[in-house]
């Protein structure tokens, strides 16, 4: 669907129009159409960044419509509300408390039924295993390379420099 603007005067730029008549190009048509997305701006999107063009009837318009945007949109939507409605909030909770006092057995029966799911959440939830700790001393670190995508991390190699090593005189030397 394309709007029809007529060009009059000098309401709109020489290079927007075509002139019929009026100097070069008298055999172009007096009208231009212009494509709808043209007319109104591009905005870029709050989720992905990807510009998109808002409806006209929703002029505030921050997501576009791919459905994982419009998922994130709910959830910020609901992350919102239940910051700032405290009704809401408790509402939310008396019902969902309601809910699990109608069916205890759900999660049970979810696992059951689940049970790779289950695991893999499982292991998630385990605690890493503790590093030991670092004893006071000197240590020498040293960045090691990496395909991290992380632009303000790095991943180090620490290792002790025994007091007496020669080699620790030379740990400054490594940096310059």
């Amino acid at each position: 669907m394309g709007i029809f603007l007529v060009c009059l005067g000098s309401r709109l730029p020489q290079a927007a129009c075509h002139s019929s008549g009026h100097g070069e190009g008298g055999d172009q048509s007096f009208y231009r159409s212009f494509q709808l997305e043209t007319l109104m701006s591009k905005k870029l999107c709050a989720n992905c960044g990807q510009p998109f063009t808002p409806r006209p009837q929703a002029r505030t318009q921050t997501y576009c419509s791919d459905p994982r945007c419009q998922q994130a949109r709910r959830q910020d939507w609901l992350e919102a509300k239940l910051q700032s409605d405290p009704h809401y909030r408790e509402n939310k909770a008396r019902v969902q408390k309601a809910w699990q006092e109608r069916n205890p057995d759900y999660w049970r029966k979810y696992r059951e039924g689940n049970p790779e799911i289950t695991y893999k959440n499982r292991d998630a939830q385990r605690p890493p295993i503790p590093l030991p700790p670092l004893l006071s001393g000197l240590y020498r670190i040293r960045a090691i390379p990496s395909d991290v995508a992380k632009t303000d991390a790095w991943i180090v190699e620490i290792t002790p420099v025994c007091a007496d090593c020669p080699c620790k005189d030379d740990a400054c030397k490594d940096s310059t």
